[in-house]
């Protein structure tokens, strides 16, 4: 799942309740709870969402021949522009917060991580390598004292330990790591006031590092294992797990506000039509 603006989420499901990847996705409006708009995927699997304007976003995937694959949408008119950047299965995407037209990409086939630009993906802007296996999640967010943003991201650890890296990405090259517990991380986030979070597969907590020095400062808490972790306007975190959403104050208290209920069951009702569907 993920908000391409204040009013607009694409999500996906794992499955089509069959053991097979869901190659369609869904656009749901938060002012509308009833609207809904399913859209074909860009492979045979949707692997990975990035909001990329105020009304575009980007797809992942894979698909039958092993080529990566990305599409563009556009909300207003679901034009869709797509486009290979590699050979494998694409696990992560992330704009480019100083560019609007340029996104960074991972996939499996490859430890490095790569930043395109939408009109020419011969050939990627830039490509940064320090991670020993591929990338699972880069998280990118404006730097207000520099051209460059602040990029974060974890790697797959199927081959053993590897800490997350904060990277100087005008020079292309990791400064520093942060070393999380978790044994299979998902996602990462830069978030506004200058830390990340971290959130991991069968785990129920989120763990917060500085965004500089890789410092571990918090374990957040929560009910059940985050399956997609947003940065809200205001700067709280909104998890997703398997049956409900959970909001964080950046200070490690969970939300407690009767004002989210309208979101939350906006939410849970997806999910509960989803459910009905595929299952």
């Amino acid at each position: 799942m993920k908000m391409v603006n204040d009013r607009d989420i694409v999500a996906s499901v794992f499955s089509d309740g069959n053991e097979h990847p869901a190659n369609y996705f869904y656009h749901r409006k938060l002012n509308d709870p009833q609207f809904q708009h399913i859209l074909p995927g860009p492979t045979e699997a949707v692997t990975c969402f990035s909001p990329l304007t105020d009304n575009e976003f980007l797809v992942g995937g894979r698909n039958a021949t092993a080529k990566a694959a990305i599409v563009k949408y556009d909300l207003r008119s679901y034009a869709a522009t797509k486009f290979s950047t590699g050979t494998t299965q694409i696990t992560c995407l992330e704009k480019n917060p100083h560019n609007n037209l340029q996104f960074f990409a991972g996939n499996t086939g490859s430890t490095t991580i790569k930043l395109w630009d939408v009109r020419n993906t011969d050939k990627p802007v830039a490509e940064l390598q320090g991670h020993k296996s591929y990338p699972v999640s880069i998280s990118a967010t404006e730097n207000q004292n520099s051209a460059y943003p602040h990029l974060v991201s974890i790697a797959d650890q199927e081959e053993g330990y590897e800490p997350g890296l904060i990277w100087d990405f005008k020079n292309s090259a990791p400064v520093a790591k942060f070393t999380h517990s978790f044994g299979r991380p998902t996602i990462v986030r830069s978030l506004k006031n200058g830390t990340l979070a971290l959130c991991a597969d069968c785990e129920d907590d989120i763990e917060t590092f500085d965004l500089t020095t890789g410092e571990q400062l918090d374990t957040l808490h929560g009910s059940d294992y985050a399956t997609c972790l947003s940065e809200l306007n205001n700067g709280d975190l909104i998890t997703s797990a398997i049956a409900f959403v959970e909001f964080y104050k950046t200070k490690s208290k969970k939300i407690e506000d009767d004002d989210l209920e309208d979101i939350v069951a906006t939410m849970v009702d997806a999910a509960d039509e989803l459910a009905e569907i595929f299952w």
